[in-house]
């Protein structure tokens, strides 16, 4: 397992509801990550927690959604290098 991956399974558990925003929050903020995306997860980690507080219930997930899809595009660029 390359050190990636941990972020990578995070947020797969979310897209595949094994995770709830509260999970994921939780997740994200205790994942070990390389320096080299630190400031992603952190970014993420903040709009997620923006997300959970300030959007609607109903409407949490899909905006999460788009903030962990663009967090393992990142993830994934970096892993490419």
């Amino acid at each position: 397992m390359n050190e990636y991956e941990t972020v990578k399974d995070v947020c797969q558990k979310f897209i595949e509801n094994k995770y709830n925003i509260g999970d994921l929050s939780r997740a994200l903020s205790w994942v070990a990550v390389p320096i080299q995306i630190q400031e992603k997860v952190d970014e993420a980690e903040f709009k997620i927690e923006k997300i959970r507080f300030l959007v609607p219930d109903n409407e949490q997930y899909e905006e999460a959604l788009d903030v962990i899809r663009d967090l393992l595009s990142e993830v994934k660029e970096l892993e490419s290098k």
